[in-house]
C-alpha cells in the first residue's frame, strides 16, 4: 500500500503518460534499471514491487518492447516504471495505445523563450532521500499571465523533450 500524505492542497498535482520500452534490470538490484526506448534513448529507469513481481513471474516480458505507464522525472533524467500495459506491436497500435502521450498538472514556475517550467508535488510521501516537489521543463507557449496559476497539459515526449499539444 502507498503511503500517502495529507492534502493541504486541494489540487491534485500529476505527471504521468505511457512510454514503450524493453526493461534491462541492474544485475544488483532488479528495481532499477535502464529502458531502451523505442526510439533509441536510454532512460534510467525504476520498477514498482508489483511491476517487478510481474517480470519476475514472467521474464519473456524483458526480451520485447512492452507500453508502459509511467512517472517521468527530469533532475536526473529517468522514467519510475508503474504498470505493464501491453506488449508493444505495429507503429499503428502504439498510436491508439497513446504511447508518449503525457498528462502533466502543476503549477507554471516560469516561462522564457518556448521554455515553460511546471512544479508537481507528490501526491505520496517520497522514498527517504527524495524531494517532495519536482519540475518538468515543457516546450511550446503560453502567456506571461500563467506564472504562478494551475494549468493542465497534454504533452507528447519527442526524444527527452516534453512538447505541449494542448493547455
Amino acid at each position: 500500500m502507498e503511503k500517502t500524505k495529507p492534502h493541504d492542497d486541494p489540487i491534485i498535482y500529476s505527471a504521468r503518460g505511457k512510454i514503450c520500452g524493453i526493461y534491462r534490470p541492474n544485475p544488483k538490484n532488479f528495481l532499477q534499471g535502464i529502458l531502451l526506448t523505442d526510439d533509441g534513448l536510454k532512460i534510467p529507469a525504476q520498477l514498482t514491487n508489483d511491476v517487478a513481481t510481474q517480470l519476475k513471474v514472467n521474464r519473456d516480458l524483458l526480451k520485447v518492447a512492452q507500453v508502459w505507464k509511467c512517472y517521468p522525472r527530469l533532475n536526473p533524467p529517468s522514467v519510475e516504471l508503474v504498470k505493464l500495459k501491453s506488449k508493444a506491436q505495429t507503429i499503428q497500435d502504439l498510436k491508439r495505445k497513446g504511447v508518449n502521450k503525457f498528462r502533466v498538472v502543476g503549477q507554471v514556475l516560469r516561462i522564457q523563450d518556448q521554455e515553460i517550467t511546471v512544479l508537481i508535488k507528490r501526491n505520496e510521501l517520497p522514498p527517504e532521500g527524495e524531494e517532495p516537489t519536482f519540475t518538468l521543463t515543457l516546450l511550446g507557449d503560453l502567456p506571461s499571465e500563467a506564472v504562478g496559476q494551475f494549468w493542465k497539459f497534454n504533452v507528447r515526449r519527442e526524444g527527452w523533450n516534453w512538447t505541449i499539444v494542448a493547455a
